[in-house]
């Protein structure tokens, strides 16, 4: 089966996300554009990636906004159980949506315990999931996310968000990170690791 039917099938289901956003002109969802900017960091990143870390990236956040932060306590407690809950209702969207096109059983299996974040530490290509959304967040999103917040929890973000990647992703996003604000956190972190 053709990757690109897969993404397609992704793409149905987030293209039901109420957020929507303006890229080029167009019309499109987050959860689409996230998707997008997994697939694309991943292959700079891995650029032999085999086809169920491809869809795992890509589905990555499949379904997210059917679970809003919002309804879960506030604090560190309620932030992890909304993590998990995420990673068990994203991996069963995905595990879902691959079989109803008649994806094989091996690589929805493989999907799915890749997108639940099981194994990072003994599994590789959990470990370049985990690595893939880092540098996504880091390139996309940290600047808006380190806006919100006080320095000191920016860099506390940061050196969580180090601790999760490999040496192999360290090197590449210190390699492909630009000068600017994010770059000056991020070395502001590291410094005191």
């Amino acid at each position: 089966m053709k990757l690109e039917l897969l993404f397609e099938a992704i793409d149905k289901v987030n293209d039901q996300d109420p957020r929507k956003l303006e890229i080029d002109g167009k019309e499109t969802t987050h959860e689409r554009v996230y998707s997008l900017r997994m697939l694309k960091t991943l292959l700079e990143f891995e650029p032999s990636a085999p086809d169920d870390l491809q869809i795992a990236c890509y589905a990555q956040h499949i379904g997210r906004w059917q679970l809003p932060r919002d309804t879960y306590p506030l604090g560190r407690a309620g932030y992890n159980g909304w993590r998990r809950a995420q990673y068990e209702h994203q991996s069963s969207l995905a595990s879902k949506t691959l079989k109803n096109i008649g994806a094989t059983d091996e690589l929805t299996a493989s999907v799915k315990e890749l997108v639940a974040k099981k194994d990072r530490t003994t599994n590789p290509l959990s470990q370049a999931l985990e690595d893939v959304a880092c540098l996504v967040f880091v390139k996309y999103y940290a600047e808006s996310f380190f806006e919100k917040h006080s320095k000191e929890k920016s860099i506390s973000i940061v050196q969580k968000t180090w601790k999760k990647m490999s040496n192999k992703a360290q090197k590449h996003l210190l390699h492909v990170l630009e000068a600017g604000y994010v770059r000056t956190v991020i070395e502001s972190a590291l410094a005191k690791v």
